[in-house]
């Protein structure tokens, strides 16, 4: 989180926090980079579930997809 804090100090207002309070699937307090967007192909994605190497969460409140846009 502090690597995010310190690439983004020029613009503090691109990085969300999320508390596991406001979303429980996280159990720690995750920093999460607005200005990196990562694309990849469903087919890519639905592979990684399939390994289980990433799994499926809930959705996010509207309140925290709001930050995030």
């Amino acid at each position: 989180m502090d690597k995010v804090r310190i690439r983004n100090r020029e613009r503090p207002n691109t990085v969300v926090e999320i508390s596991p309070k406001e979303y429980d699937e996280f159990k720690v307090l995750p920093a999460v980079d607005c200005n990196v967007v990562l694309e990849k192909p469903l087919a890519e994605l639905a592979g990684l579930v399939r390994r289980k190497e990433v799994r499926y969460h809930k959705d996010l409140p509207p309140k925290i997809f709001a930050k995030l846009r």
